[in-house]
């Protein structure tokens, strides 16, 4: 349960998750998900970068209805997890490599 799966940003302001389309974002270091923001069009600065665990996954972290964007790292953490099931998808062939993730 405490295994950290990955990394995701809050924006505090606005306070809502980012998102790539219609998906959380997840990526798989604290430095990923800068490098995701710094194309945001808030400031870094404007955001909280929050550790993603297994009960944040399970009570639907970031109300995006069990629907993830996430980097391999992240993605294969995410597998490890005994009792969870989830489809994957390769995503986006670019920098970062993303896979469309759907909780079941």
């Amino acid at each position: 349960d405490d295994i950290v799966i990955g990394y995701s940003a809050f924006h505090l302001y606005e306070e809502w998750y980012e998102y790539n389309e219609n998906s959380c974002y997840i990526a798989d270091t604290e430095k990923s998900i800068k490098k995701f923001i710094k194309r945001a069009m808030f400031n870094i600065d404007d955001y909280k970068i929050v550790p993603v665990k297994k009960n944040d996954i399970l009570k639907d972290y970031g109300c995006s209805c069990g629907k993830f964007a996430m980097e391999p790292k992240s993605l294969k953490r995410l597998k490890k997890i005994s009792g969870l099931s989830c489809q994957a998808k390769e995503y986006y062939e670019g920098d970062p490599y993303l896979f469309a993730v759907e909780i079941d």
